[in-house]
């Protein structure tokens, strides 16, 4: 993929947007390889895409959401607001592409979906995969590479910090999820050309969604009705948030 960066003016006027009618809904925009972003430089090892940056030296890429739901069954973790906001504790109006891109430039390897699909289409309904197969299938890379997606608020001046991990809680017995088990599979591209995350505008799952760029493949993978939100933890519906995931080197 061809990515290029374009230095920000002072000095020139901003230009004038499209109006909405011209503008393609996120669904279907077509991803061009030979057409490079216009990503823009803040400073020095800083980029921005959107409302979507870049932290080179921390290897970290931030944008802002808001909580979406406290109550019902949750599968994922982040949608947009034309995602699966039924089922969701964090939604944004993001567009995924974006966040690809520059994970992308971070060097994030992605899940190898042939193989994984082969090894899933092969479960029956409700069969859920056993930890050591998963644990196999994570130390051979098949899921792509660990990510850490930190959850940061303010309110009533006080500031808050989470673990993406602490904002859920399982319906079993009331327990968090572990810690370190959040990967970057990537989405991927249709045949149309489509970005899948974009169009389905589902990022992060905690269910297992090859569409999704981020997948927990912890204990209960694959089990949608494990997992519920940590409601004495989160601030109110609709408080914004910012979220940062962050790659290892």
């Amino acid at each position: 993929m061809a990515l290029g960066v374009i230095g920000q003016d002072a000095n020139q006027p901003p230009a004038t947007a499209p109006s909405p009618s011209a503008q393609p809904s996120p669904q279907d925009i077509k991803i061009n390889p030979e057409e490079p972003p216009p990503i823009k430089q803040v400073e020095p090892g800083v980029l921005e895409l959107g409302n979507v940056r870049l932290n080179q030296a921390k290897r970290s890429i931030t944008f802002p959401a808001s909580i979406n739901m406290h109550e019902g069954p949750i599968e994922y973790f982040l949608v947009t607001s034309y995602g699966k906001v039924h089922e969701s504790v964090l939604k944004m109006d993001v567009m995924p592409y974006h966040i690809h891109v520059f994970a992308l430039m971070l060097n994030a390897s992605g899940a190898d979906f042939d193989a994984l699909k082969e090894r899933f289409s092969k479960l029956e309904e409700n069969e859920i995969v056993p930890t050591a197969e998963l644990n196999e299938m994570l130390k051979a890379g098949l899921f792509g590479q660990p990510v850490k997606m930190t959850v940061r608020w303010e309110k009533d001046g006080q500031k808050f910090e989470h673990q993406a991990e602490e904002l859920f809680v399982s319906n079993l017995d009331g327990k968090p999820m572990e810690a370190g088990k959040w990967f970057y599979t990537g989405s991927r591209v249709n045949n149309s050309n489509v970005f899948v995350a974009n169009q389905s505008g589902d990022a992060v799952t905690v269910i297992g969604d090859y569409g999704s760029m981020v997948n927990y493949i912890g204990p209960g993978f694959k089990n949608d009705e494990l997992w519920k939100a940590n409601v004495p933890v989160l601030p109110p519906i609709n408080h914004q948030v910012t979220v940062t995931f962050t790659f290892p080197v």
